[in-house]
């Protein structure tokens, strides 16, 4: 209607220079061009639009400010899980010597050849070529030099002659549940218990410490969602949306250390 609206005028004084016939003409589409104009949309006014841009101000600033918490809480829930679930170094997979009977659904590794009490080590892994999924397998005892036990069972195909290889994992860091395995039974290895714990402590009050909370701490984003003018403002929704995710993610965070350890440790 708009469009229309400006047109008009310009046919209009086009049409009067054609004598009598183009003023009827320019007065008819100057009629309506007014009714067009009448039911046209009303235009904010220069107070609604300044007030507009002020609240989206102001929504944009929460929003700015709830996300840089939210890539702190992102931080420290990555250090976090670092520190408490360890870090490992996983070695390049080296074949064994000898060949190994595998059966499907068998955690019994029979071998022929091999020399399992001096080249292999429970906790560490073995892939088996006959295993074309190549699954990695954990070592869970090692029974003599010809056989060993495995944690779970055998999944690939029968095999008479398998070629094994072993990727060893090194413990870079220990975990919280590998802490909590290590056996106290003497003073040393009971000092080496309280050392490796005092460390963990020590990471998780530093990481803690550079957490930046005074989004939550000052609760101004809260203040401003529960204002009841702000409420009928347009990034009014938006704000809340990212307060409540940025609040589950630090909520989340708070949670997870405790949930780090297995059960059966905490007991």
């Amino acid at each position: 209607m708009d469009i229309c609206a400006s047109i008009i005028p310009v046919f209009a004084s086009l049409a009067s220079a054609g004598g009598p016939p183009g003023v009827l003409i320019g007065a008819l589409f100057s009629v309506v061009g007014q009714i067009l104009s009448f039911f046209a949309p009303k235009q904010p006014s220069l107070e609604e639009k300044i007030e507009k841009m002020l609240d989206h101000q102001q929504s944009e600033t929460q929003i700015i400010a709830l996300g840089a918490f939210g890539h702190s809480v992102s931080s420290y829930t990555y250090t976090l899980r670092t520190k408490s679930m360890g870090v490992h170094k996983m070695e390049k997979p080296v074949a064994l010597p000898g060949k190994v009977a595998l059966t499907p659904k068998s955690k019994t590794v029979t071998g022929t050849g091999t020399t399992f009490t001096k080249t292999a080590e429970a906790g560490q892994w073995l892939t088996f070529d006959s295993d074309t999924s190549e699954t990695l397998y954990k070592i869970d005892e090692i029974a003599s030099d010809t056989s060993l036990t495995l944690t779970t069972p055998y999944n690939g195909a029968a095999a008479a002659a398998s070629t094994l290889k072993q990727l060893r994992r090194t413990i870079v860091k220990r975990s919280i549940d590998e802490i909590l395995e290590m056996p106290p039974k003497t003073e040393s290895q009971a000092d080496d218990f309280l050392e490796e714990m005092e460390a963990l402590k020590w990471g998780l009050e530093k990481t803690t410490d550079k957490l930046d909370v005074p989004v939550f701490k000052n609760w101004e984003a809260s203040a401003y969602l529960e204002r009841a003018e702000n409420q009928k403002k347009e990034g009014w929704a938006e704000v809340l949306g990212v307060w409540c995710q940025t609040y589950t993610d630090l909520l989340s965070a708070n949670m997870m250390l405790s949930c780090l350890g297995r059960s059966k440790n905490a007991r």
